[in-house]
Parts: structure tokens; C-alpha cells; sequence
């Protein structure tokens, strides 16, 4: 008689989040409109383009500076809490079940 380990294998319990990629971090659109009209040789600082960029367009130099103070480049994505992760419905019934006897024990 041999004995067997039971299988233990888990189902998957999360999934990449699609809104970030997993990358846990979105882009401000405040931000990507901002650096989707400055050219690309400027973005690059390169030899102080950015600098000489920024002194020839005031506009951009004031709203380079209002979105420094306003706005990050990149936040938590909302969708996964900035987690990278989504729990699929197995995932969401362990944590629940979890939940329930962590509750139970305090």
C-alpha cells in the first residue's frame, strides 16, 4: 500500500490587471497630453534641449510647472489599488472565506 500525497494545486487565483499591465502604476492623461506635444528631441535633455525647450515656449514651461505642483506623472492604478493583480472569482472566494475566519479568530 502506497500512500499518496493529496493534490493541493490551487486554481488561479489572480490574473495581471489589465488597466496597468501589472505594472501597478498608471500614466496621468494630463501628464501624457503634455508630453505627447513636446517634441521628442526636447524630452530626451540631451545637451539642455529640455531646458532651451522650455525657455522658447512659455506656455509649455508654465504648464510643465502647474502639472509639478498639481499632478503626479504616475499614481496607483485604481483598478487593482496598485496591486498589479486582479483575484479571479476562485480568488475572491479564498479571500472572502479567509476574511471570514480571520474574523472569527480576533
Amino acid at each position: 500500500m502506497s500512500l499518496q500525497a493529496p493534490d493541493l494545486t490551487l486554481p488561479v487565483l489572480e490574473i495581471p490587471c489589465t488597466n496597468c499591465n501589472g505594472e501597478k502604476l498608471v500614466s496621468s492623461s494630463r501628464w501624457q497630453r503634455f508630453w505627447s506635444e513636446v517634441p521628442a528631441t526636447a524630452n530626451t535633455n540631451v545637451n539642455g534641449e529640455w531646458e532651451a525647450y522650455l525657455e522658447q515656449n512659455p506656455a509649455a514651461r508654465e504648464e510643465y510647472d502647474r502639472l509639478c505642483r498639481e499632478e503626479p506623472e504616475e499614481f496607483p492604478c485604481p483598478e487593482c489599488e496598485g496591486r498589479g493583480s486582479i483575484p479571479t472569482e476562485d480568488g475572491r472566494r479564498l479571500l472572502a472565506f479567509v476574511r471570514k475566519h480571520s474574523q472569527q479568530d480576533a
